[in-house]
């Protein structure tokens, strides 16, 4: 769960990041480019490209957005509901009507940020308190305004509440489309180890023997010597630790182009692009990386080592047969070894 939510934090962070810059170069484009009447319509996209720099500067430095985000929107909530109070109450009295074109293209954003940083709820909540603080203003000096006015103003209104009513259904779907992922997901990750599962890495084989390409690619099959010794010797919980320990230490000597994952048990595989010759030199890597580590509860660990490239014509079935010879032969062979090609 905590690792969904740091995710789901990084992801709105990342976002924002992008997003922000962009809202910001907009406000600044809408006020050269624009075409004016009042001056206050200037403050407020001035107001809009201030907030959204320094929300951009602030979560670049800052990851802890929580109160950050809450400030911001609180700033642009309150600047809101005064900008529009003040055009009502400038209008009175005055014949014609207003053009809300810079409330109308903000509006969504703002609404937009709500929903993102809140709840469903909350956010409908606070949505739903921002509409009421944009209404009371018209409704307040009814009276005192023209017909024109008070279609403008009605258009705007309306438009808030359709923009809710979008975003409502809108992370409707958005939240089952994620929900689907996560659990996708979830099916391709061992979650004892956090890698790949057998799942998983029976796709990037199948993948990379579906590639139409001249590049080499080899394979590392392996697994931890007298894992069961360790169980029965320790208990099933140090030889999960040592299964956590064991996927760190390789994963320390991986580059982000080789894919790793659990194939069962204590085995596990790696499929790399490169010759056999670069794929046993990782292996070797692995090995001593293994067996100078520590763990804990038992000290000392090995593993022994299989390693194959593809052959023009392999199959899965064919490939995996190939490389689990060559880990048994690691294994007759006294284990805590690397066997390819030459070794047979």
């Amino acid at each position: 769960m905590l690792k969904k939510k740091q995710s789901f934090h990084d992801l709105r962070r990342n976002l924002l990041l992008v997003v922000l810059p962009i809202l910001f170069l907009s406000a600044l484009f809408s006020i050269v480019l624009g075409n004016r009447v009042f001056l206050f319509d200037v403050y407020i996209e001035l107001f809009f490209a201030c907030t959204f720099m320094l929300g951009w500067f602030a979560t670049l430095v800052n990851r802890r957005m929580k109160y950050l985000e809450i400030i911001i929107l609180f700033g642009l909530y309150t600047y809101h509901v005064v900008s529009v109070t003040n055009v009502v109450r400038r209008h009175r009295g005055i014949e014609g009507a207003i053009d809300f074109d810079s409330y109308i293209v903000w509006l969504p954003l703002i609404l937009i940020w709500t929903f993102a940083i809140w709840r469903k709820k909350v956010a409908i909540g606070v949505s739903l308190f921002l509409l009421i603080g944009t209404i009371i203003p018209g409704v307040y000096y009814m009276n005192e305004l023209n017909q024109s006015f008070l279609e403008s103003f009605a258009q705007l209104i309306l438009s808030m509440i359709v923009y809710i009513l979008v975003l409502i259904y809108s992370f409707k779907i958005v939240k089952a489309h994620a929900e689907v992922e996560i659990m996708r997901r979830q099916l391709r990750i061992d979650p004892l180890t956090q890698i790949g599962n057998r799942f998983q890495v029976d796709e990037w084989l199948q993948s990379f023997l579906n590639e139409k390409k001249e590049d080499d690619y080899s394979i590392i099959f392996f697994d931890i010597d007298h894992f069961k010794k360790i169980n029965d010797q320790f208990g099933h919980s140090v030889g999960d630790e040592v299964l956590r320990e064991f996927t760190q230490v390789v994963q320390n000597e991986l580059r982000n182009n080789e894919y790793f994952g659990r194939w069962g048990g204590e085995e596990f595989m790696i499929i790399l692009r490169g010759s056999e010759c670069v794929a046993y030199t990782l292996a070797e890597n692995l090995r001593q990386a293994i067996e100078s580590f520590r763990f804990t509860g038992v000290n000392r660990v090995t593993a022994s080592f299989g390693v194959s490239e593809f052959i023009q014509g392999d199959t899965a079935h064919s490939l995996l047969l190939r490389v689990d010879k060559r880990l048994y032969v690691s294994k007759e062979n006294g284990r805590n070894r690397v066997t390819g090609k030459m070794e047979e």
